[in-house]
């Protein structure tokens, strides 16, 4: 909730990884901060430090980081309306997560959220089937990690898929779904 705070903490941690040569807190502070220039509308910003994560997670053999990175740079695309490119770089983060052996839940999460962009990135194509497909299995990874509210998140791609496609039966039920999911954590949004 404080943005000007918040920057110049990322700058003096970037300042202090690049004093100290550390590549993976260089790698933490240029991923991080493109997420947070992104939330502030800077999208040219937020795309430099999402190239330089790109750069330096590829230089580490960072798999996970490297397609975070990817979703990161889509999301820029996306904001900018540059769709092909967006999907472009969703596609290379999934197929990087999808690669990693036995992931992490954190892993997982991750590869939840990159489906989920892609849902939402193909409704916005107006390729339904591939919109609702990508929602249903970032749908079933929330499930296997028992996230409610990532479920709840999944659900939204979901109806709008249904609704956009005139299953509007289907988009009501699970409307009241993802009701349920918002009053059980006391979510008025």
């Amino acid at each position: 909730g404080m943005p000007d705070s918040a920057e110049y903490y990322f700058k003096r941690a970037g300042e202090l990884a690049d004093a100290l040569s550390f590549d993976n807190g260089q790698l933490a502070v240029a991923g991080n901060y493109s997420v947070f220039l992104y939330e502030q509308v800077r999208f040219d910003e937020a795309m430099t430090y999402a190239e330089r994560a790109l750069s330096i997670s590829k230089r580490l053999r960072n798999r996970p980081k490297t397609a975070a990175a990817y979703n990161t740079i889509a999301l820029q695309h996306q904001a900018r309306g540059r769709l092909t490119a967006a999907a472009e770089h969703l596609i290379k983060a999934l197929n990087i997560s999808n690669e990693i052996q036995r992931p992490t839940r954190h892993q997982l999460s991750d590869r939840r959220k990159y489906l989920n962009n892609l849902s939402s990135l193909f409704l916005d194509l107006d390729d339904l089937d591939k919109g609702l497909q990508y929602a249903w299995q970032s749908f079933e990874i929330a499930e296997q990690l028992r996230d409610t509210i990532s479920m709840g998140n999944s659900l939204i791609n979901v109806m709008v898929a249904e609704a956009m496609s005139g299953n509007l039966s289907d988009a009501v039920r699970h409307g009241h779904q993802y009701l349920q999911i918002g009053q059980s954590f006391g979510d008025r949004q």
